[in-house]
């Protein structure tokens, strides 16, 4: 996540609003990061059923563009509904990866829970406490949704309560 904690925190200190949308162990680590509560944070859960190391997606990719001689520019995890893993180069209409999830080695270990970190198993963030204002599921939702949604709930009395 880079510099994503610093430069919060700083915007925090500067007086603006943030809206911090994570996994709930990016929230977590966040909150314990910047050990105070700030009025001027909105913090929003996605619901997530386990993730795997960055690193693990970065040598899938890497793999598919040594062997295709191709180098990838968008990454896809769907198509029609459908669980697909797909490279497509900036320059080209159609992939030059489309694999479907069983097929895919990356997304059927990421199915199978086979490569999550272990703290996707550590409810320890999950504390009642620790539990953010908003939590979504995004598995239905578009992006419109969800800030519609996030609009609604800053122009809310809950939300209007909660920083008074």
């Amino acid at each position: 996540m880079g510099s994503t904690f610093l430069d919060i925190k700083n915007q925090l200190k500067d007086g603006y609003e943030v809206i911090f949308i994570g996994l709930p162990c990016q929230v977590a680590a966040l909150r314990t990061y910047l050990k105070i509560d700030f009025r001027n944070l909105i913090l929003v859960d996605i619901i997530c059923h386990g993730t795997p190391p960055q690193v693990y997606l970065d040598e899938h990719i890497h793999y598919f563009e040594n062997k295709k001689s191709r180098k990838a520019d968008e990454i896809r995890f769907r198509q029609d509904n459908e669980f697909y893993f797909s490279l497509k180069s900036s320059n080209t209409v159609k992939p030059f990866v489309s694999m479907h999830k069983n097929l895919d080695t990356y997304l059927l270990s990421f199915f199978e829970a086979l490569t999550y970190y272990d703290s996707c198993y550590d409810y320890s963030f999950k504390l009642p406490k620790l539990v953010p204002p908003i939590v979504f599921n995004l598995k239905s939702k578009t992006n419109e949704d969800i800030a519609d949604e996030l609009i609604q709930f800053i122009n809310s009395k809950e939300y209007e309560q909660r920083n008074n």
